[in-house]
């Protein structure tokens, strides 16, 4: 039998509450959705840090879990990886370069007990370091609607670098 009644053309009360229940989660899923990138902006602009790997030059700060503070160390070999490319000016030239002095991305344990990273840098691996603009110290967030950036801390001096404006 079908939902509609063929002989009056009226639809099944069944029906109705069906429609009903997969509009209201839709909505639900829709008003989900807009609470968590509200949560990312609002943790963007207070310098927050919203998760995934964290960059080779910095770690989590101590004090607050959800800032990040930089390690000297592994910033000391980001500097580096910056001065070879700029020197070699092609990302392979730099990635080999690399690799014959042993320098490695970040190596970590994650949140289910395995160790990761701590491999030579590939073409790819490289050219997201040498773009990723948290080492000059912008935290970009970009949503549907919003393009947002913030200075914060700066393993690479930005020397005269200014952030593009969003448009």
């Amino acid at each position: 039998m079908s939902a509609i009644n063929c002989a009056k053309g009226e639809v099944r009360p069944s029906s109705r509450v069906t429609y009903w229940a997969i509009n209201y989660a839709q909505y639900e899923r829709k008003q989900t959705s807009e609470r968590i990138a509200a949560n990312w902006l609002s943790r963007s602009k207070r310098g927050l840090w919203n998760g995934g790997t964290i960059p080779l030059g910095y770690d989590r700060n101590p004090k607050n879990k959800a800032e990040l503070a930089i390690n000297e160390s592994e910033a000391l070999i980001v500097k580096n990886i910056f001065k070879t490319f700029l020197e070699t000016e092609t990302v392979r030239q730099t990635q080999k370069i690399l690799t014959e002095l042993g320098i490695y991305n970040k190596n970590y344990i994650n949140k289910h007990g395995i160790e990761k990273g701590g491999k030579g840098f590939s073409v790819g691996t490289l050219q997201s370091l040498l773009t990723n603009k948290s080492y000059i110290g912008i935290k970009f967030f970009r949503s549907a609607r919003t393009v947002w950036v913030r200075v914060l801390l700066e393993v690479v001096p930005r020397a005269g670098i200014e952030p593009a404006r969003p448009c």
